[in-house]
C-alpha cells in the first residue's frame, strides 16, 4: 500500500472537482424529477426516473459530505495500491 499526501494545489483541484460533481448530480436530480412528474418519455418510465433521481440525490449528498471533510482537513492523505508496471 502506498501513501500520498496531497499538495495544497491537488487538494484544491479535488475540492473543485467534487463541487462540480455535486452540482452535476443536482442537475440530474432536477431532470429525472421533471421526467417522473411529466410521465416519463420513450426512454424512461416514471418509476425509473424517480429511482434515478433518488440515486443522484444520494450521490450529491455523499459528494457534499466528502467535500466538507476535505475542506475541513489540514492535509489529505490517500492510500492506494499502485498499478502493476
Amino acid at each position: 500500500m502506498k501513501r500520498k499526501h496531497l499538495t495544497d494545489a491537488e487538494q484544491s483541484t479535488l475540492t473543485n472537482a467534487l463541487q462540480v460533481a455535486a452540482e452535476r448530480f443536482d442537475e440530474h436530480v432536477k431532470l429525472f424529477t421533471e421526467l417522473a412528474e411529466g410521465g416519463g418519455n420513450d426512454f424512461i418510465r416514471p418509476r425509473a426516473a424517480v429511482s434515478m433521481a433518488q440515486q443522484f440525490e444520494r450521490q450529491a449528498a455523499d459528494t457534499r459530505s466528502l467535500l466538507s471533510v476535505i475542506n475541513g482537513a489540514e492535509s489529505v492523505k490517500v492510500e492506494y495500491e499502485p498499478d502493476d508496471e
